[in-house]
């Protein structure tokens, strides 16, 4: 199976659209907040729930371990010349967006605080999810015709 064809700009461009969209719906639910006390007393719950479980102090060295592996990653890339500047750019942007959203006192009282650190995330791991599932591949079909030569 070739991956050749998925070289295209067009997955990073639609990581960053989702991205993109899903912190705007992250500043709608914001504003809902101030408007309708249903809908802020479910985000605040689960705000709480989340800051708990997800996100306790326990799982941050987690999170963050996950986002310098994935800078780390960037760099090797790059530095290897497999990656363009434009997608090492993008794996270490997201990953240092959000490092700067857990150690912003601002964003940590919006309601929303723990959906845009989902939304970030979920880019972060999107932007890096195709390049290191290409290498892991060309690693094992490597693997695989040195085993059958």
């Amino acid at each position: 199976m070739k991956l050749d064809r998925f070289k295209s700009w067009h997955l990073d461009l639609m990581v960053w659209v989702l991205t993109v969209s899903a912190l705007i719906a992250c500043a709608v639910l914001e504003d809902l907040t101030l408007y309708k006390a249903g809908v802020m007393r479910h985000i605040f719950y689960r705000k709480m729930e989340h800051l708990a479980g997800i996100y306790s102090p326990e799982m941050l060295a987690l999170h963050l371990s996950l986002a310098t592996v994935l800078v780390i990653y960037a760099l090797l890339r790059v530095f290897t010349k497999r990656a363009t500047i434009l997608q090492a750019s993008a794996l270490i942007i997201l990953p240092g967006l959000f490092v700067a959203a857990l150690n912003s006192q601002t964003l940590e009282e919006l309601y929303t605080y723990t959906y845009i650190l989902f939304s970030l995330e979920a880019g972060m791991l999107a932007m890096a999810a195709f390049p290191l599932g290409k290498d892991i591949f060309q690693l094992f079909s490597r693997t695989s015709n040195t085993k059958t030569a």
